[in-house]
């Protein structure tokens, strides 16, 4: 019983095997129809579509509906593959009664001229119409709404396509390789569009896009060399990925105000584009998204932009103008690498918490920078490479930063009235000459000198609205010969030109009225100092070891002279103290060797330790001071070592002579205390030991301990 069941299993299939499986039901008249209960979809003869060579040719007519065997059918549709590789096809006549086009039915039909979708078909598959290279005109009916992927790919014949308002999908690579196609409109009503879907249109020349809600395609016109006319409707949110790729011809692009996203490489290598313009509703810029754009000569990037992604701009080499806006907050890995056009850049970022290598490498011809006063923060190296930057305009309110590395070909630094922090950014701009400083209430130099080894620095100009010259502001620039000071300026701040060692020449203002601690030490080249008629103080060292110092004259304005302010001056010969002074700081002119003579005012009530210390070449003292003390508890001498003094005259208005105050004067022969002295302090002329004569008025009361020991 098994052994003959098994036969007859073997037998039905020989016999299946013998008269094959079939994509038809029946043939009438020359077609192929396979059934579907009481409707048909028209197909292929045989098994496969490659069963017969051109089954289809000449002229084709589907009807309505079909007869068979006594039983009529409506003809609903036309399957996949059904006249695939029918290359002798001429002529296709579909009637309204079908509502789909299979995938790949007319596959490689190139004897097809023309064909016509009535208006009961609502899907056109994938493949259908690919190859079909002789194909010429196409009229899709308003009741489609899917044109599938690859739809009409190859269809190098066609030269003209409407699609209609219908349409809601059209498949990836649909149109690709349509190069005799010129014009084309994707209407508002699609909502998706696959990759490639136009890609290799060489002929195109018009491109309508109007698509209002269609997702990121990619590739969507690549390789359409010849498009020159490109309508963005106002419908539009988003550019697609890659959408208009090495499209060549492309010359000028409005983006209208509907756009919010421009996609990934969606302009790169348009090489023949020179204008784009970006509204201000884009908030997203792509990767790369134009890149290669070698002759786009402007660009404007929306305030709402807050990421500058990879590339975006690489290689756009006719690039001569770029402002970066105020919202940004990430520039990417080179994103204008290769810029070599660019002059001008407008850089106005917030606060940049991120930058990526090689931003404006080979931006070889960058001359004019400028750093707006929205600006926060500035990478390190930013502009290190940009070797033609000779001029920035640097105009950041409050900006941090680190190793900035400006490029050293920059001169001319423009320093803007609004900024009130900088922060170490100038360091090894080795070429700047000329800076032309206005900010008007900067407070802060960092911790570091902002032109560190600007070594060929020359010219300083202060702006005339500055009110503060901050500390270390200029500190170690040692090229430095001239600085002018605007008549705003009312302080100088501590160390500001400290180690300035080529100024020459400094005229502080009526306007200012304080000079800081060690404002100019160390300005070994300097021989002239004006000070002007309103300055209150002079800071402690404010010009220490100003070797080349003649003569100063300290304006009756100056209540205080710090310690140390003129110590080490050795070349200094004059010193004239104005009749306000009432403070001379310890060690204030202490080492001031090439001094003869100096006056001490009736307006000096305190008088530090080691004042003229050291002061060898001093044989003249004119003490005025009515009521001076020495400032200090420790025993150390106004003139101390001040062994050439020979002449003391005490004035008339003076009460008391200070502790210690000359003592160690070997050079002292007489003195005449006048008649005002009421006390002599202890240890006044202790080891003056060149002392022989003395006069001690009866006015004096008084006789400290030690005044006179050791004058032998």
């Amino acid at each position: 019983m098994k052994r003959n069941l098994q036969k007859t299993i073997l037998s039905i299939a020989c016999l299946l095997c013998s008269i094959g499986v079939y994509a038809h039901d029946f043939e009438v008249d020359g077609i192929y129809y396979k059934k579907n209960n009481e409707t048909v979809k028209v197909t292929y003869r045989g098994s496969s579509s490659g069963s017969y060579d051109n089954e289809y040719t000449g002229s084709i007519v589907i009807p309505d509906s079909v007869t068979y065997q006594g039983v009529t059918y409506s003809v609903t549709g036309i399957s996949d593959y059904a006249f695939y590789n029918c290359t002798g096809l001429t002529q296709v006549t579909i009637s309204n009664s079908v509502t789909s086009i299979g995938g790949y039915a007319f596959y490689k039909c190139t004897g097809l001229t023309e064909i016509t979708i009535p208006n009961s078909v609502t899907g056109i598959g994938g493949g259908a119409f690919q190859g079909c290279t002789g194909l010429t005109q196409v009229t899709i009916s308003n009741s489609v709404t899917s044109i599938g992927g690859s739809a009409f790919e190859r269809c190098s014949g066609l030269t003209e396509i409407t699609i209609p308002n219908s349409v809601t999908k059209i498949g990836g690579s649909a149109f690709r390789d349509c190069t005799g196609l010129t014009e084309v409109t994707i209407p508002n009503s699609v909502t998706e569009i696959g990759n490639y879907a136009f890609n290799g249109c060489t002929g195109l020349t018009t491109a309508n896009f109007n698509a209002e809600n269609c997702p990121p395609a990619s590739h969507l016109f690549e390789g359409c060399s010849n498009l020159t006319t490109l309508n963005i409707g106002e419908l539009v949110k988003i550019i697609p990925h890659y959408a208009f790729y090495n499209c060549t011809g492309l010359t000028v692009v409005t983006i209208p105000n509907s756009v919010a996203e421009i996609g990934i490489q969606s302009f790169y290598g348009c090489t023949g584009l020179t204008v784009v313009t970006i509204p201000n509703s884009v908030t997203s810029i792509g990767d790369g998204a134009f890149s290669g754009c070698t002759k786009l000569n402007s660009i404007t990037i929306p305030e709402g932009i807050n990421k500058i992604k990879d590339a975006t701009f690489q290689g756009c080499t006719d690039l001569k103008t770029v402002t970066i806006p105020n919202n940004v907050q990430l520039i990417g890995n080179e994103a204008f690498s290769g810029c070599t056009g660019l002059t001008i850049l407008n850089y106005n970022a917030v606060n940049i918490s991120t930058m990526g290598t090689n931003v404006f490498v080979n931006c070889n011809n960058l001359a004019t920078l400028t750093i707006g006063e929205s600006v926060r923060k500035l990478p390190d190296y930013v502009f290190r490479d940009c070797k033609s930057l000779t001029t920035l305009n640097y105009n950041a309110e409050n900006c941090t930063s680190g190793w900035t590395g400006f490029s050293s070909s920059i001169k001319t630094l423009n320093i803007g009235e609004l900024v009130k922090t900088i922060d170490d950014p100038f360091s090894e701009c080795t070429g700047l000459t000329t800076v032309n400083y206005n900010a008007e209430n900067c407070t802060s130099m960092g911790t570091w000198p902002p032109f560190d080894d600007c070594r060929n620095l020359k010219t300083v100009n202060i702006g005339e609205s500055v009110k503060l010259i901050p500390n270390i502001a200029f500190r170690d620039c040692t090229g430095l010969t001239q600085v002018t000071i605007g008549n705003s300026v009312t302080s100088i701040g501590e160390e500001a030109f400290y180690n300035c060692t080529g100024l020459k020449e400094v005229i502080i203002p009526n306007s200012v009225t304080s000079i800081g601690e060690e404002a100019f030490r160390d300005c070994t080249g300097l021989t002239q100092v004006t000070i002007g008629n309103s300055v209150s103080s002079i800071g402690r060292y404010a010009f220490y070891k100003c070797t080349g110092l003649t003569e100063i004259t300290i304006p009756n304005s100056v209540t205080g002279i710090g310690g140390g302010a003129f110590s080490g001056c050795t070349g200094l010969t004059q010193v004239t103290i104005g009749n306000s002074v009432t403070s001379i700081g310890s060690g204030a002119f202490s080492g001031c060797t090439g001094l003869t003579e100096v006056t001490i005012p009736n307006s000096i009530k305190e008088i530090g330790n080691w004042a003229f210390n050291g002061c060898t070449g001093l044989t003249t003292v004119n003490f005025n001071a009515e009521n001076c003390t020495t400032k200090g508890s420790l025993p150390n001498t106004v003139f101390e070592g001040c062994s050439n003094l020979t002449t003391l005259n005490i004035g008339e208005s003076v009460k008391t002579i200070p502790a210690y105050a000359f003592s160690e004067c070997t050079g002292l022969k007489e003195v005449i205390i006048p008649n005002s002295v009421t006390e002599i302090s202890y240890d006044a002329f202790r080891n003056c030991s060149g002392l022989t004569s003395i006069t001690i008025p009866n006015s004096v009361t008084e006789i400290g301990g030690g005044a006179f020991d050791g004058c032998i």
